[in-house]
């Protein structure tokens, strides 16, 4: 079946970032990375606990972005986790590649390779309940 990416554009304070995401249909909450919470200036306004599938328990910073995907007609403020503790990069994994068109491969909507550099958001049920998203697992 493999595993599910997907483009979105991110936006805070009048900045713009557009990045990969993993759809997670095993995780409750939707995290962003600490890197592109800086980049778009946001502020944490609050701490959550949460335990990731591993049993590990994570005290992580929460805050508000907009997130944008022009495909699904999603504009939406939402409240996302900030932590880096699951965007650490596996030396066995090798993240989804460019085909000969351009395209990424292994995304949901595929984005241009060259603004494909890390996942940096797990897209979480909080998010796909919400914006009442459909996954097809059909070629």
């Amino acid at each position: 079946m493999g595993r599910v990416y997907h483009g979105f554009q991110l936006s805070q304070n009048g900045r713009k970032v557009v990045v990969a995401s993993f759809v997670d249909t095993g995780s409750d909450r939707t995290l962003i990375s600490r890197r592109v919470a800086r980049r778009l200036g946001i502020r944490a306004t609050g701490k959550e606990s949460m335990v990731t599938a591993a049993g590990h328990r994570l005290l992580a910073a929460s805050g508000k972005v907009r997130v944008v995907s022009e495909l699904d007609g999603i504009d939406s403020l939402i409240k996302v986790l900030i932590t880096d503790a699951p965007f650490k990069a596996d030396p066995d994994e090798t993240p989804p590649s460019a085909d000969a068109a351009g395209s990424v491969t292994n995304f949901a909507h595929p984005i241009p390779p060259a603004k494909f550099v890390n996942i940096d958001m797990i897209v979480g049920l909080d998010f796909l309940q919400t914006h009442k998203v459909r996954l097809s697992f059909t070629k």
